[in-house]
């Protein structure tokens, strides 16, 4: 059972990369475009491999809740973001415009917040708890790495001192509350 976790660990931690080298031409559409449904396939399976399972009240608490804010927290994000048109497998695509209306004034990736949601409440509702426990913390340093990634080779680039004072007034997956405090210049 550990082998499965060790090579589903190992796919969700490639992804990021796999969609870096198909951007840079290193790697064609369809191995990329089939590593992300094997993913996601892979990834309901998984709560249901045989682990410790979560208590029950536990599971029908936080998986319907979970599974729900997930769900509205897509469908504002693509509703704030779906004008943009994007290709399913950009590779020379870049915004036309930084998003910084909406859900995406208060988080700067609300689509995949939204995603990492949905997977922790479907492994909630499959009362997976190594799915929890192991998988999740993995798949959410996946999903940053990502748009990580992102910010810094694509949105960075193309919008400069623009990007970098959203990055400040926004945080990356949690509301800034209060917002980042300015560094203070060296001239000081």
């Amino acid at each position: 059972m550990w082998v499965w976790f060790v090579l589903i660990g190992l796919l969700t931690v490639n992804l990021p990369i796999l969609c870096w080298l198909y951007r840079t031409g290193r790697m064609t559409a369809w191995k990329v475009a089939c590593a992300w449904p094997l993913a996601l396939v892979v990834m309901v399976w998984v709560a249901f491999l045989e682990q410790p399972r979560l208590p029950t009240g536990l599971a029908c608490a936080c998986g319907p809740a979970l599974l729900a804010l997930g769900a509205f927290l897509g469908l504002v994000a693509f509703h704030a973001y779906g004008r943009q048109r994007v290709p399913l497998m950009p590779r020379d695509w870049t915004p036309p415009r930084l998003v910084t209306t909406g859900v995406y004034r208060w988080i700067r990736h609300p689509q995949y917040l939204a995603g990492l949601l949905l997977i922790a409440g479907w492994f909630f509702l499959g009362r997976a708890a190594y799915a929890l426990v192991f998988l999740a913390p993995l798949l959410a340093v996946t999903v940053w790495l990502r748009a990580w990634l992102e910010e810094r080779y694509i949105l960075g680039p193309k919008f400069g001192q623009q990007h970098r004072d959203y990055r400040k007034r926004v945080g990356m997956f949690i509301p800034r509350i209060f917002g980042r405090r300015e560094e203070p210049s060296a001239a000081s």
